[in-house]
């Protein structure tokens, strides 16, 4: 066999290895787009808040009547593995941003967010273009969906 002959069998033998290792049982969701802005569209709370529903702004009440408003949201991952939250709320009339910032990982369709002001880490899911990612406001936990841009 030539020489020739012998390096073709390798090179389709090299290009059937690695399309079966792409192919392979095990898929992953597919990762979100580093650097895209994800935009929040959707808030549930997790705990004993009246209120809610679909879509931004959303508006939840307390056993008091106190009141928090989600008006709107996003998410940037940066390249570097860093995060910035933004979310938008207004407390009892109050606006102010409840952002955040610090790291993350994605390992298949989970993601980690860590944050760097308080060390406190939410856990999430990536489905394609969506994340879903718990998160603390005023003291309540809530689970927000977010959408890439």
């Amino acid at each position: 066999m030539s020489i020739i002959a012998r390096h073709s069998i390798r090179t389709a033998l090299l290009a059937l290895v690695v399309s079966a290792a792409a192919c392979g049982g095990d898929s992953a969701a597919p990762d979100p787009a580093v650097g895209t802005t994800y935009q929040l569209v959707g808030v549930e709370a997790l705990g004993n808040l009246g209120g809610g529903g679909s879509g931004i702004p959303v508006t939840f009440t307390d056993g008091s009547g106190k009141t928090l408003e989600f008006e709107s949201g996003s998410l940037v991952l940066a390249a570097d593995g860093s995060f910035d939250l933004t979310v938008n709320v207004d407390f009892n009339g109050d606006a102010y941003d409840a952002g955040d910032l610090g790291s993350y990982s994605i390992s298949g369709g989970a993601i980690s967010l860590v944050s760097e002001l308080d060390e406190s880490t939410y856990a999430g899911a990536v489905d394609g273009s969506t994340i879903v990612t718990t998160y603390r406001v005023a003291g309540q936990q809530f689970e927000l969906t977010l959408e890439a841009d």
